[in-house]
């Protein structure tokens, strides 16, 4: 059985409907497609050990019938919050669906090695061979993936999210995060992790500016824009987390076409506390989540 077959229906009507914009299939000038050119755009270059919660989700390498994904492939990202536990987006989840992912096939890598970590490389991560994947709330927003092997190192991994009342700081700085140049062919330690600088608005700023907000409720989101002309993150990334002061306060839920600078809706985490605390009653399983107010 694929993943989330049993609310398959409803999870890729909302996903069809609300996030056209990333599913549109018309090609380029030049025949590709336009998520064809996989990579986080803008930005710097950061390294694992300031964001050792970050978690790629991959694809392993898989023979299958359409010849898709016969290399290992970035499907898009995730971030730790608890010893088995990543938090994704609701796109995240649709993209494993969507193209009939057995969960067996589907693994987190994390940077929890520190060793010979250098600004540009990603090297020592850890593979972590996903478990179970779970819907956190009825409108797929948001997703959870439990994981067989736990996330260790050095020193505390999972990031602390936002609670119901953090107030998230507006004309302040916060960041987005991506890996770069993942794609057929590219081995592991060529990995890039990225950070874009982004600046929080206030609901005024962004109801009059904000673009490319399909499939992000407004109750349930924030905007920010990019600081110093830095371009969008692409397709791949939706899951990404967004920081402030070393805290999750929102992911990013779906994508735009690369290298636009446009403002842009993040799912703001702060929303999802009971349901969390809910998923955790129902499973009969402590995430260890940790959520804090400002």
């Amino acid at each position: 059985m694929y993943l989330m077959k049993h609310n398959l229906s409803k999870f890729t009507l909302i996903l069809l409907v609300t996030d056209s914009v990333l599913l549109d299939t018309k090609k380029k000038a030049s025949g590709k497609l336009w998520f064809d050119d996989v990579k986080f755009t803008g930005g710097v270059y950061t390294v694992i050990e300031k964001y050792p919660f970050y978690a790629g989700v991959f694809i392993k390498p898989i023979d299958r019938y359409d010849f898709k994904f016969q290399n290992e492939e970035l499907l898009c990202a995730s971030s730790i919050i608890g010893r088995f536990w990543a938090i994704t987006s609701g796109g995240c989840l649709f993209s494993i669906s969507v193209n009939e992912i057995e969960t067996s096939d589907i693994f987190l890598k994390s940077g929890t090695s520190f060793a010979n970590g250098t600004e540009l490389t990603v090297k020592n991560m850890r593979a972590h061979d996903a478990d179970t994947v779970y819907i956190l709330d009825d409108d797929v927003n948001l997703g959870l993936i439990r994981v067989k092997q736990g996330f260790f190192g050095h020193r505390p991994i999972k990031v602390k999210l936002a609670s119901e009342r953090y107030q998230i700081k507006t004309s302040s700085d916060c960041a987005i995060l991506g890996f770069e140049a993942i794609g057929k062919g590219v081995p592991v330690n060529r990995n890039l992790l990225k950070r874009i600088d982004l600046i929080a608005l206030n609901e005024e700023e962004c109801t009059n500016n904000v673009q490319f907000n399909q499939g992000v409720p407004k109750d349930l989101s924030f905007c920010a824009k990019w600081s110093k002309a830095n371009k969008n993150t692409c397709y791949l990334e939706t899951g990404s987390p967004i920081v402030q002061n070393g805290v999750l306060i929102g992911i990013m839920n779906g994508a735009i076409m690369c290298g636009h600078n446009q403002l842009f809706r993040y799912l703001k985490v702060s929303k999802f506390q009971k349901a969390l605390v809910y998923h955790e009653v129902r499973i009969q399983n402590r995430i260890g989540v940790v959520f804090v107010d400002n």
